[in-house]
């Protein structure tokens, strides 16, 4: 069953090497200095923002540093389940987080479904 869903949309070109001390986790960080564009800080940026609105709290309580989202052998999206990720999936009743990333002329976009196994 689906119970959250979150898109978010951001212009590339607007992003800046400041924002990676405010939204990347370590993990994100070491990533992005390896890759070192723009492209990968909006990519996460937006995922992130998606994150949090398909939970539908915004991001009052949490630092988008907070949660990761890290690429698997393939480079899709994947939420590393931490302390953080734990508290807000239980607190939120989702099981599974969907991901999916884009970027096309100079924008990316991220869209998340939470998805629970059983109705409640």
């Amino acid at each position: 069953m689906i119970v959250g869903v979150g898109i978010d949309i951001v212009d590339i070109s607007r992003v800046t090497e400041k924002l990676a001390e405010r939204i990347l986790s370590p993990k994100e960080h070491e990533i992005w200095t390896k890759r070192k564009g723009n492209e990968f800080l909006a990519g996460r940026f937006a995922l992130k923002e998606a994150f949090f609105k398909a939970v539908g709290i915004g991001i009052r309580k949490y630092r988008l540093k907070d949660i990761s989202f890290l690429p698997d052998e393939f480079g899709k999206p994947h939420i590393e389940e931490n302390e953080t990720v734990k508290k807000i999936r239980e607190k939120h009743e989702f099981e599974i987080v969907h991901a999916s990333l884009s970027h096309d002329k100079g924008t990316a976009v991220a869209v998340i479904i939470l998805e629970r196994r059983e109705f409640k």
